[in-house]
């Protein structure tokens, strides 16, 4: 049985995903398992519906990646995706790194990447 309370794994769960590691964090509870400190159902339901919810955006994320890069490739431009999006690929499930926004390089082209945007490129 966990020695922690209810409040406790809330917190613990909040606290997750603020840090975004929310679906990294319930990976991890499989191996409470074995000795019982597993969080109480009701948390439990409420963190799994939430990492849900992060695979989902994860993927619309995907998508709307592959269409970015697939328009700056028509204008001759290499994109280079970093840090949130480009580090889930090393999580051993990618879907759970939450990412909140997209940071991408155009190597040394960005003002070219922002006119294209913006529709000011040729």
């Amino acid at each position: 049985m966990s020695s922690l309370s209810d409040e406790d794994w809330r917190g613990c769960m909040q606290q997750a995903g603020q840090q975004s590691v929310l679906g990294l964090c319930l990976d991890a509870l499989d191996k409470l398992k074995s000795n019982g400190a597993m969080p109480p159902r009701n948390v439990l339901i409420k963190w799994i519906g939430s990492v849900v919810t992060l695979e989902k955006e994860y993927e619309r994320q995907k998508v709307f990646i592959k269409e970015l890069a697939s328009f700056f490739s028509k204008h001759g431009l290499k994109m280079v995706v970093m840090k949130g999006y480009g580090l889930s690929k090393l999580y051993h499930i990618p879907k759970h790194r939450g990412n909140c926004d997209l940071d991408v390089y155009f190597c040394g082209k960005g003002q070219y990447a922002d006119e294209l945007i913006k529709g000011e490129g040729h």
